[in-house]
């Protein structure tokens, strides 16, 4: 299986956190940032390509690329 690297993220900074797509699937993960205002939230919303939201998941790949 391959290992996803930097090129199939898009990342977007805005003033509550940070969106991450990850190309091959069209996924979306969206990262708050916490109280502190410099860290992001462990744990990110999730909507799939196509298949819609999925709540919250423990998404350790997409934040290595934040």
């Amino acid at each position: 299986m391959k290992q996803p690297i930097e090129a199939d993220f898009d990342v977007q900074n805005h003033d509550a956190g940070v969106d991450v797509t990850f190309r091959p699937t069209e996924s979306k993960y969206s990262f708050v940032l916490l109280a502190d205002r410099r860290s992001l939230s462990p744990r990110a919303s999730v909507q799939h390509g196509k298949t819609g939201d999925t709540g919250l998941r423990v998404m350790s790949k997409p934040q290595h690329f934040v």
